[in-house]
């Protein structure tokens, strides 16, 4: 019974450690997103792609962003009527619920 105690003991442990661990990586992140967006409109501002320094090179890229899942929806519809497929909405949502499963 005591091994037990030691291994539950032990879990909590490793899961305190993996929570401090899991709070000082978001300070990281949210630091390094910070710096990224300073170097980006650095470039931006003096119109380079790209900047080199200490053999670690940085190109600024646009983001693309997401897209919602009515717009994923309507996109794949319009390409099913595109083909000529019949009741295009009433087939997504079906693809839609089979992928769900």
């Amino acid at each position: 019974m005591s091994e037990i105690k030691a291994l539950i003991s032990e879990i909590g442990n490793i899961t305190n450690e993996i929570k401090r661990l899991n709070k000082q990586k978001l300070k990281l992140s949210n630091r390094k997103k910070v710096l990224d967006q300073k170097i980006i409109d650095y470039l931006e501002n003096t119109d380079k792609k790209g900047v080199k320094y200490k053999g670690t090179s940085v190109v600024a890229k646009g983001k693309r962003g997401r897209k919602k899942k009515k717009q994923k929806e309507q996109d794949a519809a319009s390409v099913l009527k595109k083909y000529g497929v019949i009741n295009s909405d009433k087939i997504m949502r079906e693809v839609m619920e089979a992928m769900k499963v």
